[in-house]
């Protein structure tokens, strides 16, 4: 009996410490990939490291999804990197990604916002699987009614994420009111 109930301990323990050893590889593994960066926004004074968020230049074929009144057209560049296209949208347009990692180690995006004669509001919103929409941020036209990049929206530091956690969100940009372009959607995967 006492054989039993050593050989048993003993798995115990052989199990606990192979649980340990590959707790640091699993919480590694439940991070986003890195990905290569560049200081886009160092144009307007911004020298983060940013990537670019899937189809977030808004050039060639769409891979955003599209609602209501939106039109993929000819913008003008503000910033060298973004390219000649971008989104123009009414009120009530909505674009949706494809799916990005999130995880607290990208806290924030960063994007071109132009609202026509100042007026209106763009909606940003990170949806998760199951629908659930979390919202990033709400901009307000009069401070982008001559072109300009956003402030740095909130994203992986409001998702409820532990800091060896990720998941995949889709972001949402919504025209609540007013006519908005928007180009290079960008994200800042360092903690500051």
């Amino acid at each position: 009996m006492l054989n039993n109930l050593t050989t048993r301990l003993a798995r115990a323990g052989v199990a606990a410490v192979v649980a340990l050893a590959a707790l640091p590889a699993a919480a590694s593994a439940a991070q986003c990939e890195k990905v290569a960066t560049s200081k886009v926004f160092a144009p307007i004074g911004d020298t983060n490291d940013y990537f670019l968020a899937p189809g977030g230049d808004f050039e060639g074929t769409m891979t955003w999804e599209r609602n209501g009144p939106v039109a993929q057209r000819w913008t003008h560049p503000a910033l060298p990197g973004a390219g000649p296209t971008g989104l123009v949208m009414g009120a009530g347009g909505t674009v949706t990604s494809p799916k990005l990692c999130a995880d607290v180690l990208r806290p924030t995006l960063r994007f071109l916002a132009y609202a026509h004669n100042g007026h209106g509001s763009l909606r940003v919103e990170a949806l998760e699987d199951g629908g659930k929409a979390v919202l990033l941020g709400r901009l307000a036209g009069a401070s982008f009614a001559s072109g300009a990049a956003t402030g740095h929206v909130s994203f992986g530091t409001v998702l409820g994420l532990a800091l060896d956690a990720s998941k995949h969100v889709r972001l949402r940009l919504t025209a609540e009111s007013g006519l908005w372009a928007a180009d290079a959607v960008y994200v800042d995967p360092y903690m500051r």
